[in-house]
């Protein structure tokens, strides 16, 4: 209680307006070249644009293991991440993107996943419905709607009692967020690199209520500094 979060509220926006955020296909990041951290986020000045700085937030695989576990979650629930009370909030702007990041959220053998389903599955269906992504003939090379069947294998000899995109399935479950997701075939070996995979403008920043008054005076004191709305909620 009492840090500041990032905030992108669903009601407001839609479900559809939610998946139309993911980065579709995932862009591949160096980490160094950027100076990125794994833990935190990193605020770096867009190139092109002088004093227009955006927020990098390198999702963790301890508490979402794929990055689509983190697109789910949005999707129900809205977007909240914890930030630094210590971050330099003055240079998060209503311009500023919000990106984040997965070390699998690009996978660079898509072809073999695709080579693997029967093409064109009848459940596929682009997030971003882009014709080079759904063509009959070849698909592109990699789509954010792969994230959904890189599950890890189970090797298991029974008969798939689900299907996703021609691959087993099961209702995967993260936290409170239950989902459909499939397992690559177990002769795939997945090859992924850290990429974007969603960008948005937030909504507020938000301080958790805290007991102790000057706790959330602080943490309201230091996201002001912002230029976006800066909202105190319960948890």
């Amino acid at each position: 209680m009492g840090g500041v979060y990032a905030a992108l509220k669903t009601s407001p926006l839609g479900i559809r307006r939610i998946e139309s955020l993911y980065v579709d296909p995932p862009v591949p990041v160096e980490p160094r070249a950027l100076g990125l951290n794994p833990l935190g986020v990193s605020l770096i000045e867009r190139p092109g644009s002088p004093g227009v700085y955006d927020v990098y937030d390198w999702v963790g695989k301890t508490y979402y293991p794929k990055p689509a576990d983190m697109l789910e979650e949005i999707r129900a629930m809205g977007m909240s991440r914890h930030l630094s009370k210590a971050l330099d909030y003055e240079k998060i702007t209503p311009e500023s993107w919000y990106f984040l990041l997965h070390e699998e959220a690009f996978i660079d053998n898509a072809a073999d996943y695709f080579a693997a389903m029967p093409w064109k599955p009848t459940d596929w269906v682009c997030k971003h419905h882009k014709p080079h992504h759904e063509d009959d003939a070849a698909p592109e090379p990699m789509c954010i709607e792969l994230l959904w069947a890189d599950m890890e294998p189970s090797f298991s000899d029974d008969p798939p009692v689900k299907r996703k995109f021609g691959f087993r399935a099961f209702d995967r479950e993260i936290g409170s967020i239950k989902y459909l997701a499939a397992e690559r075939p177990d002769w795939i070996l997945a090859q992924h690199r850290l990429a974007i995979f969603f960008k948005c403008h937030l909504s507020n920043l938000a301080v958790i209520n805290h007991p102790d008054p000057g706790t959330v005076s602080i943490s309201y004191n230091a996201a002001s500094a912002s230029s976006i709305p800066v909202t105190v909620e319960d948890f």
